[in-house]
């Protein structure tokens, strides 16, 4: 590229040479080389072409001149005319359009998933690939029947103009002969400048498992001698450089259409290469590009090409502001090898490849609009049933396309529901009302009454079992919900009980076991040679005394647990302790009197143990030997207590840590608290926001006055327990709460987002995460809505994302604080900064691996989930 001095230089040599008070002097860079000049010069009326070149040679290098015109003011406008000016607006042709994705670092996009408002029917996806024999067609064809299937009317358009054959994909080669197809039509509106009238005629219906299910094919034409003539005659490059645009007419004329017939999606089958109709069939009609490749290295430089091409192109899609969009790349990896490792290989390769080509990409605040790479990604095995149909049909097969159907649906404007309309004769609270009505509680159980959390927690299947007198060990992973239940029980007046063991700040305290008393009993334990499950023992005996429920004994020394009550803890503990512990046969000593109390209660009474993951520090030895011992306590005796019911609250990673007999079966016994079920992650939320009067009248007008079919809403009486809500219901509240799709993806499900993003590598969820996201994201969507007014959802997409950066730099404090052994691997991570990654760890990865922050692929890559990548600087799939 020619720098402005030397061509500032230059055009004052040409000008010099060419003074006459009428000549013109024209210098253009080209876009791929050299510089396109035009001179128009009285000198020329006496010289031919080859003396008018001389003497502009003698000035410019021939190396330097891409195009040139040397005219004399008689032919100005002639056939000799040459034009070399820049179009106004770049078109969308592939030399103008790879030019620009090539020249510049950064490619400044203004995506359709990135705008708030939706896109109007009907929405164009143009499916392309550089090569053939990628599944190209058979992606659109069986995207196009689970569109159908979701109640969408979708229009598939066949511009495979050279080699036509989607008719007969769908089965309807024989229905399309007699009909003029796309070919056909574009010569005419060509030729009369309208749509010929009724060519929506040529629409053929594709039949589908449904039949109120709408989906139509256009297609290209039947080949013929004269089908050969006429697509000689299409020329797209004209269309585009002259005023008059067929294929654009074409489009318009399907998006005018009355709704009854208008398609809500058009699926375009667009040729290979760098066919002159593919080029505007992705840079200038499409609202999604779907690209399909196998990423070979045949395909690498080409498609990077493309996909430059893309970010750079403005389609003819505006918004109401005058924006011009982007088209949305997405990626088709296709057809790969049927296994695991094939699979895994495949996509990585592909996720380092496009993360690369969407780097240049920049959104108007500056920033990387392609967060999600594997959302805008989807690899289709090889079939080999696909691959021998002679048809797309077959419901049992259009599964492995059905995400590049949800890419496509997540732009259509769906009946999406936020609020009640104006004609509701109800006293409807505004948005703003709702917002400030909404609080949120529980993402810790510090403070939380038993009532409190019955009010605003989920009782699942393994929440019951927790609460039920013959569970005697409920496991969790941290922040799924044990200290809650452990607070249900406790702190609930209708039931006794002793908190053995309880988290460090609660209060009442408990026996007051720190670090440091939990490494002197297991001294004195030492010193006795007893065993760990004789110190549990004879704690429960002196929590039970401490709180008056039984009485000491004679034949045992006096005890500083019935003297000092609630100050009894520390020092006083441990001189108990040595006192039980010193008593000839102290084993069997301080297991008969257990056994005696059980006889002697006259009222079921708990003993309650939690806070066992966080009371001895970094010791894991000692907490494993303290762990095991109460677990043989629990698996043993504990199973004969009638009265006594032991209920110990513990980490999963810590039970899996330690070694007992019939580990196994003691675990088929417990209460797993782990949120598997979406809906009920989701009823933690509705749950609490249900507490608000404002929101309950909010959604049930907005329902109520919803006209997108959600009938079964209509009759539902919303006093049921929220526990009993259908799925649909939950949903439905779910929608009005923060919409359907996030519009940062256009691809994601709000309810999926959620899900996918609180879930650490187990996929297990913490419902303090969620709680966390909703509190956080309510507080922004107040100060947004008063800057700007969001009417789709009580809380816009924006928020979600956001509020999600606050979640998880608190859920990796929380892992820090947890576990600081974790510190060294934290580091590693944040010096590697991406995820996956192939780089060996040194740290502890075990333990890693059992709290949550990295899995491992069978091919050795690890992984950090989103809810820890985002605090420790990770990008995903390799983005820079």
């Amino acid at each position: 590229m020619i720098e402005q001095d030397d061509l500032d230089t230059l055009v004052q040599s040409l000008e010099a040479f060419f003074d006459d008070v009428h000549d013109e002097v024209t210098v253009i860079p080209d876009d791929f080389r050299g510089l396109r000049l035009r001179i128009v010069s009285s000198r020329f009326r006496l010289m031919d072409k080859s003396a008018r070149r001389e003497a502009v040679l003698d000035i410019v290098d021939d190396e330097e001149i891409a195009a040139l015109a040397l005219l004399s003011p008689e032919e100005v406008d002639g056939p000799d005319d040459v034009r070399i000016e820049r179009d106004s607006e770049d078109l969308p042709l592939w030399a103008d359009t790879l030019a620009e994705g090539s020249a510049s670092p950064t490619l400044q996009v203004h995506l359709p998933s990135s705008r708030q408002e939706q896109l109007t029917p009907p929405i164009v996806a143009t499916f392309y690939s550089l090569r053939g024999g990628v599944g190209r067609s058979t992606a659109l064809a069986h995207a196009a029947y689970n569109l159908a299937a979701q109640g969408l009317a979708v229009l598939c358009v066949d511009m495979d103009l050279e080699a036509p054959g989607l008719a007969a994909l769908f089965g309807v080669e024989a229905e399309a002969v007699e009909r003029p197809g796309v070919v056909d039509i574009l010569g005419s509106i060509d030729i009369n400048g309208e749509v010929p009238t009724g060519f929506t005629d040529s629409f053929i219906r594709v039949p589908t498992a449904d039949a109120n299910s709408r989906l139509e094919v256009l297609h290209a034409g039947t080949i013929s001698p004269s089908y050969a003539r006429d697509l000689g005659l299409i020329d797209p490059e004209a269309w585009y450089r002259e005023d008059f645009n067929p294929l654009r007419v074409l489009v318009d004329a399907i998006r005018e259409l009355d709704v009854a017939v208008r398609p809500d999606v058009i699926l375009v089958d667009s040729r290979t290469g760098l066919s002159p109709i593919a080029a505007p069939l992705l840079f200038d009609i499409a609202d999604l590009a779907i690209i399909a490749f196998l990423p070979h290295p045949q395909a690498r430089v080409g498609t990077s090409l493309l996909t430059r091409a893309l970010l750079s192109a403005r389609s003819s899609r505006a918004t109401a502001d005058g924006v011009r969009l982007t088209p949305e790349p997405r990626f088709v990896v296709s057809p790969v090898a049927p296994s695991e490792e094939n699979f895994a290989r495949a996509q990585q390769r592909a996720l380092n490849w496009i993360s690369e080509w969407l780097a240049p990409a920049r959104d108007n605040e500056g920033n990387k609009p392609f967060d999600d790479l594997e959302e805008i990604i989807h690899v289709v095995g090889y079939n080999e049933e696909i691959a021998s149909s002679d048809t797309a049909r077959g419901a049992s097969l259009h599964g492995a396309y059905e995400p590049i159907a949800q890419w496509i649906a997540g732009f259509v404007e769906t009946a999406e529901v936020a609020g009640p309309g104006e004609a509701s004769n109800e006293i409807i609270p505004s948005k703003l009302e709702v917002l400030e009505s909404l609080g949120f509680t529980g993402q810790t159980a510090d403070g939380q009454s038993a009532e409190d959390i019955r009010d605003i927690f989920v009782s699942t299947e393994a929440v019951a079992k927790a609460l039920r007198s013959d569970t005697r060990l409920v496991i969790g992973r941290k922040g799924t919900g044990k200290t809650l239940l452990f607070r249900q029980i406790h702190f609930n007046e209708r039931i006794k009980s002793v908190a053995v063991t309880m988290p460090a700040g609660e209060d009442p305290g408990p026996l007051g076991i720190s670090a440091a008393q939990y490494t002197n009993l297991d001294k004195i334990l030492i010193e006795h040679g007893l065993p760990w499950d004789v110190a549990w023992r004879a704690l429960i005996l002196l929590a039970l005394l401490r709180d008056g429920h039984i009485s000491r004994p004679g034949s045992l020394p006096e005890l500083k647990a019935e003297q000092l009550s609630s100050t009894y803890r520390g020092q006083a503990l441990l001189a108990d302790v040595r006192s039980l512990l010193a008593i000839p046969d102290a084993d069997v000593v301080i297991a008969d009197w257990l056994g005696e109390v059980d006889e002697s209660l006259d009222a079921p009474i708990y003993a309650l143990f939690d806070g066992l993951d966080t009371g001895f520090n970094t010791d894991r030895g000692l907490r494993n030997r303290a762990v095991t011992g109460l677990l043989l306590l629990l698996n043993g005796e504990a199973r004969a207590f009638k009265r006594l019911h032991f209920k110990v609250f513990l980490r999963e990673d810590i039970f899996r840590s330690v070694d007992i007999p019939n580990r196994t079966h003691l675990r088929s016994e417990a209460s797993v608290l782990a949120w598997n079920d979406q809906y009920d992650y989701l009823r933690l939320v509705i749950r609490q926001v249900w507490r608000s009067g404002e929101f309950r009248t909010y959604v049930e007008a907005a329902l109520v006055q919803d006209d997108a079919g959600l009938a079964p809403e209509r009759a539902f009486n919303f006093n049921t327990d929220i526990e009993y809500w259908p799925d649909d219901i939950v949903l439905a509240v779910w929608r009005v709460l923060v919409g359907e799709r996030m519009s940062g993806g256009k691809t994601a499900f709000t309810q999926n987002w959620v899900w996918a993003r609180l879930a650490d590598v187990n996929e297990d969820h913490a419902p303090r995460h969620l709680i966390g996201l909703f509190e956080h994201a309510v507080e922004k969507e107040r100060t947004l809505e008063q800057g700007a007014p969001y009417s789709r959802a009580l809380i816009r997409p924006r928020a979600l994302t956001e509020a999600l950066d606050s979640v998880s730099e608190g859920a990796l404090d929380a892992l820090e604080e947890e576990f600081p052994e974790l510190e060294e691997i934290l580091q590693e991570l944040r010096e590697i900064g991406r995820t996956p990654f192939d780089e060996e760890l040194s740290g502890e990865v075990e333990l890693a691996r059992e709290v949550g922050l990295v899995s491992r692929f069978t091919d050795g890559r690890y992984r950090v989930p989103d809810i820890y990548r985002r605090p420790l600087g990770m990008n995903r799939q390799g983005q820079q």
